[in-house]
């Protein structure tokens, strides 16, 4: 199963857990670069990969990783996909 067509600006949901994220980069239809509210206090930016066994986005990396989004990446990933 192939991911929906993605745009820069989009909101995807990533994860078992659904985390909204906001896409910041594409790099191929199935790698994109999102930011998302961490915990509610933390705007971050991170990779994310098309996980084509489950049918829906995940994390690329395990753990701790990303970085700190700023200005207006992190007042839009702050207000969320419904006041953007």
């Amino acid at each position: 199963m192939k991911p929906d067509k993605i745009e820069k600006g989009d909101w995807i949901k990533v994860g078992v857990n659904g985390t909204d994220g906001f896409v910041r980069y594409i790099f191929s239809e199935t790698e994109l670069n999102v930011g998302y509210y961490q915990n509610k206090r933390k705007a971050i930016g991170e990779d994310v990969v098309w996980n084509e066994k489950d049918g829906r986005w995940d994390f690329k990396c395990d753990g701790p990783n990303g970085s700190y989004l700023q200005g207006l990446e992190e007042r839009i990933v702050k207000e969320g996909p419904f006041k953007s």
